[in-house]
């Protein structure tokens, strides 16, 4: 189905709540930030392009000193995951309510990270990407000036565009690519254009956007009313982390939490309707559980783990699911 790109607000996932802080690269990509982008302003419509997933001469503007220190960050977080970088930085400015589109091509069996940057005058930056139909791929549009979004190709290559919208405030920018080899391990994503999606694909793909990464295969368990079912998570120091529990419908007043050893709540979830999800952030490297419970019936859950760096995630701040506890 056609649609414009000032249409795609209004169809925001119900998964992305601004009142709150987006199938998955495998475990090697924990730490991905991604957001590619290759933008051009309305000035500059007759330069050549550049492919941003092929590294080339670098740009003779200057980036602002702040945006440049921030990125320079991510290249050394994603140069430890084993990603290089694609295009060089790219810089441009977007007046408040402005647009930029990019046509990409990505190449088959490969991973692409993409991160943009914004100065402080842009509020809320938000990024997406599109099929030549219009068809959203993925979406980062939480409120914040930081939208990541990454992917793996599979053995398709794939040419999609990039957008960036200045949704509130206008500034500076600055966007790069980091590439790897896609592994056995590695999911691709989208699988397919325009296929249909539940409530759980909806969350794991807004997870996938903000850079999170599954960990590992899901697990399937079983629960009972009155059951106290507990799964061990260990978590690092300075990660956050995503829980996506599928629940069979025979099983009410279902609930989720994270506690520590010594009890402690960290985060929880309560059935409303849909998947079992909560987000939260570790402060210190240490072993926790999950404790899953019902009040009735008797059924399946299949429990999806995710992960991301903190400086990934956006922090605190930009988690969206559950109650963060602490």
């Amino acid at each position: 189905m056609m649609r414009s790109l000032s249409s795609m607000r209004s169809m925001r996932s119900m998964f992305s709540l601004r009142t709150m802080p987006a199938m998955s690269l495998m475990h090697s990509m924990h730490r991905i930030l991604a957001l590619a982008l290759l933008m051009t302003c309305t000035a500059c419509a007759g330069r050549q392009q550049s492919n941003p997933l092929n590294a080339s001469t670098p740009t003779a503007v200057p980036a602002p000193n702040m945006l440049s220190e921030r990125m320079r960050s991510v290249s050394v977080s994603m140069e430890n995951e084993g990603f290089r970088p694609g295009s060089d930085v790219a810089i441009g400015f977007l007046p408040n309510g402005d647009r930029r589109a990019e046509k990409l091509a990505l190449p088959a069996n490969t991973c692409v990270a993409l991160v943009a940057l914004a100065s402080a005058g842009m509020i809320d930056l938000d990024a997406g990407l599109y099929s030549g139909e219009g068809e959203a791929l993925l979406e980062d549009d939480n409120a914040d000036a930081r939208p990541v979004l990454s992917l793996c190709t599979g053995d398709h290559a794939r040419e999609v565009y990039y957008t960036l919208h200045a949704y509130q405030g206008g500034g500076a920018f600055v966007a790069r690519s980091f590439v790897r080899a896609q592994r056995p391990d590695d999911r691709s994503f989208p699988a397919q254009v325009g296929a249909p999606s539940g409530a759980w694909v909806g969350i794991a793909n807004r997870l996938l956007a903000r850079g999170f990464t599954e960990e590992g295969a899901p697990l399937a368990l079983e629960l009972g009313a009155g059951d106290a079912l507990r799964v061990a998570l260990h978590a690092e120091a300075a990660h956050c982390y995503a829980l996506v529990a599928e629940v069979d419908p025979a099983l009410v007043g279902t609930s989720l939490r994270v506690m520590d050893l010594a009890g402690l709540e960290l985060a929880r979830a309560y059935d409303d309707s849909g998947p079992l999800a909560l987000q939260f952030c570790a402060a210190k490297t240490q072993d926790l559980a999950l404790m899953f419970g019902a009040t009735g019936g008797h059924g399946g859950v299949r429990l999806s783990r995710y992960r991301a760096t903190e400086e990934t995630a956006g922090g605190r701040g930009a988690l969206w699911l559950g109650e963060p506890r602490h």
